[in-house]
């Protein structure tokens, strides 16, 4: 995993390969395991490794033995590094790993560009049979909504039941979902992005969504799939109940709410009150109006 990450970045710089090679004990290479050299349970993968390292390196490592061990002990030490770097402990490894080493990164770490999904997703559809039109293209935070129009009433019965099939077409691990636009041969599929893909939404923007609101007490906790700020009136919702798993945005969500409630214009008074160890810790009183 080491060495496939290493090969996605950029080259290494003439003066690192100058350096001596680190021998630690944490990045030692045994070829039996790595590439199946002189391993009759395995396959024999080393010339593989040679020549990924060879065009990588715009040299001829068939020839040079102790050059291709000394690169790859560079890549996986790289690789390493950076795997160390980039993970936080805590997080999920597996979706780490699978966002990091994705198939389609390049060699340069670069993001498929967003303008050919939808004939990627043509291409996709046609895998399952069936046809259809993209009349109109959505780009939210984090998925692309796609308004198809269907070419035949079969071909809605064949998306539903193919459905979980567009994502691995398209090489995303999260699933598409579908509904109905106003009939069945106009449908709205959304389609998940890779995580380096997503885009930011920024706090920012939450006073401007909130101006000339004519609720009580507009709050805005976040936007909709497309983008869209959602707003409602807490006066109506005295008693919120925020849930979610771990890193689904609980915390984000909450912000946004304080957030809203200082950008509303009025005087506001909050009490945040932690449950610690058994007992409940006030926190602290705030009274504060926007710009305080």
């Amino acid at each position: 995993m080491a060495f496939a990450r290493s090969l996605q970045m950029p080259q290494f710089p003439d003066e690192e390969l100058r350096k001596p090679v680190r021998r630690e004990r944490a990045f030692e290479i045994h070829m039996e395991q790595l590439t199946g050299e002189n391993n009759p349970a395995m396959e024999d993968l080393t010339d593989d490794f040679r020549l990924l390292l060879s065009l990588y390196h715009n040299v001829d490592l068939f020839a040079d033995r102790a050059r291709f061990i000394e690169l790859l002990q560079r890549h996986i030490q790289r690789g390493m590094t950076e795997i160390r770097a980039s993970w936080r402990e805590g997080n999920d490894f597996h979706d780490y790993l699978y966002q990091e080493m994705f198939f389609e990164r390049s060699s340069v770490g670069e993001a498929a560009a967003p303008a050919d999904l939808p004939a990627r997703l043509r291409r996709a559809l046609g895998e399952i049979g069936v046809g259809a039109e993209v009349e109109k293209v959505d780009a939210g935070p984090r998925l692309t909504r796609f308004t198809l129009r269907l070419s035949a009433a079969g071909d809605l019965d064949r998306l539903r039941r193919d459905l979980d099939k567009i994502p691995f077409e398209l090489g995303i691990d999260r699933p598409a979902t579908l509904s109905t636009v106003a009939d069945e041969c106009r449908v709205a599929l959304d389609v998940p992005r890779p995580e380096r893909e997503w885009m930011p939404v920024e706090g920012a923007g939450i006073p401007d969504w909130l101006r000339d609101r004519t609720e009580a007490l507009s709050v805005c906790p976040g936007v909709d799939v497309l983008g869209e700020p959602v707003i409602f009136d807490l006066a109506e919702a005295p008693h919120l109940f925020v849930a979610g798993t771990t890193g689904s945005g609980k915390s984000v969500s909450v912000h946004a709410l304080l957030l809203s409630l200082l950008a509303s214009g009025r005087n506001v008074r909050l009490a945040l009150i932690r449950p610690q160890g058994g007992r409940v810790r006030r926190l602290r009183w705030l009274q504060t109006a926007v710009g305080r």
